[in-house]
């Protein structure tokens, strides 16, 4: 893996790419095993990278990832522990969803259940779901809601009723 190091002035570079092939997460190997999803922040760039196996969870900040542009070792915070391995999330994407200036993570699980969780620095807090296969939509706290009919099948054709 390699990090493109950029200044935010006009003219202005940093020395060439640096390689982070051998450093994951943990510090213990290569990226083997592991997924990254990235976004920018205010035109800097912040990641989120998960081991596929094990599921932890870990976040590089803009900050982070300026420092090991700089050369500067970068400690990325641990988010989960487990719960975010491929199996049980194999869709992860990172985007700024509340335009805070601090990247959140969205999930999609094996069932299609399409999450967003509002991420603050240390901790994601989950907003409710939306199922992409039935349109259901589960709301914070567990209140499920149900569609009356699916959002990308028209309503069937009613005849209108003649008076006579």
């Amino acid at each position: 893996m390699w990090l493109q190091p950029a200044a935010a002035m006009s003219g202005g570079f940093f020395r060439a790419e640096v390689v982070l092939a051998d450093t994951n997460p943990t510090g213990t190997g290569n990226w083997n095993g592991w997924s990254i999803t990235t976004a920018l922040v205010d035109n800097m760039p912040a990641l989120f990278a998960r081991a596929e196996a094990g599921g932890q969870l870990y976040y590089y900040s803009p900050a982070a990832l300026l420092d090991l542009t700089l050369g500067t070792p970068a400690a990325p915070v641990l988010v989960a522990a487990q719960g975010w391995d491929a199996a049980a999330k194999p869709v992860v994407q990172a985007a700024d969803v509340d335009h805070d200036g601090i990247v959140d993570l969205r999930a999609v699980d094996p069932s299609g259940n399409a999450a967003t969780y509002r991420f603050d620095g240390a901790t994601l807090t989950a907003l409710g779901s939306h199922n992409l296969l039935t349109g259901v939509d589960t709301a914070p706290g567990g209140t499920t809601t149900a569609p009356e009919r699916h959002p990308h099948k028209p309503e069937p054709h009613k005849p209108e009723p003649h008076g006579h």
